[in-house]
């Protein structure tokens, strides 16, 4: 009768596989114009275990410099703009992966227009006459800094257009 001990060790050096299917835009409704709501999870796929440890670094700006860390996944408020986020997520095995997303907060109120009413403008001999969008303005305004560019249509460069008698209204 013989008796053996074996050991039989499990070695895994297959790191997750990480990945981000989500929407990279995110919108500010926020009426002063400074933040929006993020919440950026990633999806971890990991032979080892089910058991993740998972650590972020945030890029606000993309300057190249780590303003926010944290662990788990990130969900908060960041200001408008584009920025970056680097995952770093290790296995039960010690199999580390990295991924890096990047992301914008945007500003999606829209400006509140306010218009000319009852504009008068006096046809040119030929029948017809040039109006730019920007005439019709009357104190538009929007809830984030900047000049506001006005336009007959969403192409900012429609902003003049030439009518003549056949355009009624």
């Amino acid at each position: 009768y013989y008796e053996y001990q074996q050991i039989i060790k499990i070695y895994d050096d297959t790191p997750p596989v990480l990945s981000y299917p989500f929407a990279s835009d995110f919108c500010s409704e926020d009426a002063t114009c400074t933040a929006g709501d993020v919440y950026l999870p990633i999806e971890i796929d990991g032979v080892c275990s089910s058991n993740f440890e998972v650590v972020y670094h945030i890029d606000l700006f993309n300057n190249l410099t780590y303003d926010l860390n944290g662990t788990g996944f990130f969900q908060g408020q960041l200001p408008i703009g584009k920025h970056r986020i680097i995952y770093l997520v290790e296995d039960g095995c010690n199999n580390e992966s990295q991924l890096e997303v990047n992301f914008e907060v945007k500003d999606c109120k829209k400006p509140t227009a306010i218009c000319e009413n009852g504009l008068i403008v006096e046809l040119m001999q030929t029948g017809m006459v040039p109006v730019c969008a920007e005439a019709l303005d009357y104190g538009s305004y929007d809830n984030c800094p900047g000049e506001l560019q006005f336009s007959f249509s969403a192409d900012v460069a429609d902003s003049c257009r030439i009518f003549n008698c056949l355009q009624l209204g």
